[in-house]
């Protein structure tokens, strides 16, 4: 990221010189434009640079360096792509985005899923303090419930990972040595190639 995430110290001096760049997704539309006006009004130095209403464009742009937010708050239940799935697929391929879900419903609902699938932090959308702190921590890379100290586990002994730490872990699941189904004629499938998330395509050979 561009702001150093997880490596460079969360200075006042930072914030005011390097604006943290959010992008938005819900597929609400009235929602999206609630969430932006909220999002910039809770701090001088957020920036919602783009919206979506598509969970599969979020995660197009997130995966391009042209328009790759610092954080990406996503809602967590969308049509055609779910928050967690949106989480998923860019955390496998990068840790230079952070990833906040954002959600109406139980938390409790999404918690374990947004953890596996390399979220920062989880926090309800009435819950404004919540979304900046989440927000502000995960441009940093670092999980909401974290400290300086390493102090990670959340309520219910969950622990949001850090997005670097989380990358890694989805990065080796999705290599082809977790493979979804064994080699045809010794070349792999195509749902075994590196970084396909799981489900998201039927074998070939099949």
């Amino acid at each position: 990221m561009g702001n150093g995430m997880g490596i460079v110290a969360d200075t006042g001096e930072e914030k005011a010189s390097a604006p943290i760049r959010i992008g938005l997704v819900d597929n609400d539309p009235y929602a999206v434009k609630v969430l932006q006006t909220m999002i910039e009004r809770m701090a001088s130095d957020f920036r919602v640079v783009w919206t979506c209403d598509l969970g599969a464009v979020a995660i197009s742009r997130c995966l391009n360096p042209a328009k790759r937010p610092d954080v990406l708050v996503t809602d967590m239940s969308m049509g055609d792509v779910s928050g967690t799935e949106v989480c998923r697929a860019i955390r496998a391929k990068t840790p230079e985005v952070g990833l906040v879900g954002v959600t109406s419903y139980s938390l409790a609902s999404f918690r374990d899923e947004a953890v596996r699938c390399g979220a920062q932090a989880l926090v309800a959308k009435t819950d404004l303090s919540g979304i900046a702190r989440g927000i502000r921590c995960a441009a940093r890379g670092m999980p909401m419930d974290g400290d300086a100290e390493g102090n990670g586990v959340g309520r219910g002994g969950a622990g949001f990972m850090d997005a670097i730490s989380a990358h890694m872990l989805l990065e080796d699941a999705a290599t082809p040595s977790a493979g979804r189904c064994p080699p045809r004629n010794g070349r792999p499938c195509a749902c075994t190639q590196r970084g396909s998330p799981p489900g998201r395509l039927r074998c070939a050979s099949a």
